[in-house]
């Protein structure tokens, strides 16, 4: 690897985390986020609780540190994913920018392509057009996740699985792998 994170062949690193709720992707990306400063862009997705219950999940964008509600169980309208509402209009405000902003970082993470971000097709094509481009990337992915975009992500990246046995390694060795070749 080059001190860009690439290989001779200009072979972007490309590594895809999945796992169970709770398991530590998100903790994960914004390990890696914080060690690597402002070169790291893109989308963090984490939970909103109140009175010790999730009722909802918030987007952040890594770049600007600006926040859009994602879902709720009562804040939105849109279509459900289980008890939640996706707020779609804000998600289709929101991602694709987060995630263009990501293109002129060394890393872009987006955590996560689940059933809620699918619902948007901005956020789908923001994704699809990161593939197309040459930057580091660390996507985290729904484990169930049957979109054909997973299936693509799946396809091209090196998809690592964290269990709460292994995370601590996991977490440790990954954030070392992008913090040496961003």
């Amino acid at each position: 690897m080059s001190a860009t994170g690439k290989n001779s062949d200009n072979i972007p690193l490309r590594i895809a985390v999945t796992g169970k709720p709770g398991c530590g992707k998100t903790t994960l990306c914004k390990k890696i986020a914080e060690s690597l400063g402002g070169r790291a862009g893109g989308l963090i997705t984490e939970e909103i609780r109140e009175g010790g219950r999730r009722v909802g999940f918030r987007m952040e964008d890594i770049a600007t540190g600006e926040q859009s509600l994602l879902a709720h169980v009562n804040k939105c309208t849109g279509p459900k994913v289980g008890k939640y509402s996706v707020c779609l209009e804000k998600l289709n405000n929101f991602s694709p920018d987060a995630i263009e902003r990501g293109f002129e970082k060394d890393v872009l993470i987006i955590d996560e392509i689940g059933p809620m971000e699918l619902k948007s097709s901005q956020f789908v094509s923001a994704v699809r057009k990161a593939l197309d481009t040459n930057i580091n990337c660390l996507f985290t992915i729904h484990r169930k996740c049957a979109h054909p975009l997973g299936a693509e992500i799946r396809e091209k990246f090196f998809v690592k699985t964290l269990t709460p046995d292994s995370r601590n390694v996991e977490i440790k060795e990954i954030t070392r792998i992008f913090v040496d070749n961003a």
